[in-house]
């Protein structure tokens, strides 16, 4: 029997909490509530969650700065869900501290289903037994290596941290190098579904991905169609 995934809600908002569990246990999650930083540390260090949702306006802490200690200590995947006067630079800066997805406020309650469901689904991927393979089913693409066994990502030799929607996306990529992968197809890979081009999530991965990378290899838009990797 396949184990029910959990979800930590950590919102200081009693309604935005109610409404966001009420759209979670659409589905079998178990759904737990921390209203602050204290709480939700409590929570993650007695009973890790398979999934974070985030506000970054919390009673006693910056939600960023919360946000950058969990990175230090768990790997627990993060979707920061948050109200801010520039969502882009909200989004910028949550995904380049670690979190794997953002949604603006006011959110679209089935938006938010879908990217909690998709992130949960690349964690159940994650877990589920793996196929053995050979050396020879590593990606390839310059000095990046992706080996899909292991769920390990190295550049020049040197291991990569990502999160588990940067890891989707660069799968993605380096599945196809030198190929371009349209906008809509990399967002049906990552979130299970097309996400409308106005959306910033997926340029804002693209963005820390970069940063990753570094120089060795190219993570390039090709306007009015996708992205292309390349060495």
């Amino acid at each position: 029997m396949e184990r029910i995934q959990s979800v930590l809600v950590v919102e200081d908002d009693e309604d935005v909490a109610d409404l966001i569990e009420t759209v979670l246990q659409r589905h079998p999650y178990e759904v737990q509530l921390a209203s602050n930083a204290v709480s939700a540390k409590l929570a993650l260090q007695s009973n890790v969650p398979d999934l974070m949702v985030l506000d970054l306006n919390l009673p006693d802490s910056q939600g960023f700065e919360l946000l950058s200690e969990i990175r230090q200590t768990s790997d627990t995947p993060v979707i920061v869900c948050s109200g801010m006067p520039d969502q882009h630079q909200g989004a910028l800066r949550s995904l380049e501290l670690g979190a794997d997805d953002f949604v603006g406020k006011p959110f679209d309650a089935a938006e938010l289903e879908a990217r909690v469901e998709a992130v949960l689904r690349r964690v159940r991927s994650r877990q589920s037994p793996q196929v053995r393979r050979s050396p020879a089913d590593q990606l390839v693409c310059g000095a990046l290596r992706v080996d899909p066994v292991r769920r390990r990502v190295t550049c020049a030799d040197l291991d990569l941290t990502l999160t588990l929607t940067e890891y989707a996306i660069v799968l993605a990529l380096t599945s196809r190098p030198g190929e371009i992968v349209s906008h809509d197809e990399l967002a049906h890979l990552v979130w299970g579904s097309p996400v409308p081009r106005r959306d910033k999530a997926l340029s804002s991965h693209i963005r820390s991905l970069r940063a990753k990378l570094g120089s060795l290899v190219t993570i390039s838009a090709v306007p009015g169609f996708g992205y292309r990797l390349s060495p």
